[in-house]
């Protein structure tokens, strides 16, 4: 691939390109490429176990891509022929939450889908529907956006959105381009059911380890109070700091460093952590957005009181991390919890949970063996998101 200038006169060209392919790229409307088609009216309510693959729009921010080879809704309901999908009908939103939103869009390689719900089905045969697809949801899509109205629902018209103009190259050239992102969507999509595999197989195996059986047949349970401390008292807070908030972990993984000063530090800012300190997610437990302070940071680090912070003093801290993450520690702490939308529980309450105890070798060998695991799926999902960056890159640079 060569890079090239992006324009020339009024004559187009994309910054990256394959070799082979020097013409301009030609532009025209969306309205004047295909045409646009509103979906059957259909809803949620038509949903069935069996009957005819379909898809509502909402699913196009959950589930759907840029390209869709396989649909997760059926219903058993019959509609007119033209809501039935064609190979490379692309489908896009009528309706969202924010102008941001409707700016997406997926192309159906399936056959005899029915699509609908508040959608928009574009046909054309001037342009291969996937190459649409992409530039719809990475090239123009703020031009659509700002074309969207409505405040706590946002709508786009068909006759909006058949004023877009998009670029596009030869058949063959969109042809390469679509089969380089295919190659690179199916390696994402692998990474992911490695990443899925993965997940399931520790939980299935923390499952084993930390379970209601387990509890009532163990001779060594005690209130997890008593095996931990929880909030040990702390001392004065550094001059600058790294600032662990309930945004900043996910899924065992610090998303981000946040560097405050005292001065500045928010009233929720005491835990002061050493190294070996779990924290246990105190709202919303049932997320296990847990963390396991293994290693030093660049400055000293301190939690939101948000967490309860826990020192092992007999135990062992990763076994201890791996208890707490797990689904029995979670469903107690629900049990435990007070308040609907944003359940949460106290110190006392997280000090009744019946603790799991073994001897401290054997609690170094599950805990090891499990966090090992967690820090696979870690880094396979940092692969994934290498990936993501490598699509995000290419697709500004592949499209004009």
């Amino acid at each position: 691939m060569a890079n090239v200038s992006s324009s020339n006169g009024l004559e187009k060209y994309p910054k990256l390109r394959f070799k082979g392919f020097s013409e301009p790229w030609k532009t025209d409307t969306l309205g004047n490429l295909g045409t646009f088609i509103k979906g059957a009216p259909l809803s949620k309510a038509d949903i069935t176990d069996e009957g005819t693959p379909f898809v509502l729009y909402g699913e196009l921010y959950t589930t759907y891509g840029e390209v869709t080879h396989s649909i997760k809704r059926r219903t058993d309901k019959v509609v007119e022929p033209q809501f039935y999908s064609k190979v490379g009908d692309v489908i896009m939103p009528t309706s969202g939450e924010t102008p941001e939103d409707i700016a997406t869009a997926s192309c159906i390689m399936l056959p005899d889908v029915i699509l609908a719900g508040d959608l928009l089905i574009y046909r054309t045969q001037k342009v291969d529907g996937r190459l649409v697809s992409f530039v719809v949801k990475n090239k123009v899509n703020k031009q659509i956006s700002s074309v969207a109205q409505g405040k706590s629902v946002v709508h786009v018209r068909a006759e909006e959105l058949s004023k877009i103009a998009i670029s596009y190259p030869s058949d063959a050239e969109q042809h390469k381009i679509l089969t380089m992102l295919e190659l690179l969507e199916d390696k994402m999509s692998k990474q992911r059911e490695l990443i899925e595999h993965l997940k399931k197989y520790k939980r299935g195996v923390s499952n084993t380890f930390f379970n209601d059986k387990v509890v009532a047949e163990c001779s060594a349970v005690l209130p997890f109070g008593q095996a931990v401390e929880i909030n040990p008292k702390t001392k004065s807070l550094p001059t600058e700091f790294i600032y662990i908030d309930l945004e900043s972990v996910e899924s065992g993984k610090l998303l981000q460093e946040n560097i405050i000063s005292h001065d500045n530090a928010p009233s929720r800012a005491q835990r002061v952590l050493t190294k070996g300190d779990v924290l246990f997610q105190m709202v919303r437990p049932y997320q296990k957005n847990n963390f396991y302070f293994e290693s030093e940071l660049s400055l000293p680090a301190v939690a939101s009181t948000g967490y309860a912070q826990i020192r092992c003093v007999d135990n062992d801290p990763l076994f201890v991390f791996e208890q707490i993450s797990s689904d029995y520690f979670a469903n107690e702490a629900m049990l435990r919890s007070t308040g609907t939308g944003y359940p949460a529980i106290n110190a006392d309450s997280l000090a009744e949970i019946p603790f799991i105890k073994h001897p401290i070798e054997e609690q170094r060998k599950i805990g090891k063996f499990l966090y090992l695991l967690s820090q696979r799926i870690i880094q396979e999902e940092s692969k994934l998101e290498a990936l993501l960056k490598v699509k995000g890159a290419m697709l500004q640079s592949l499209f004009i």
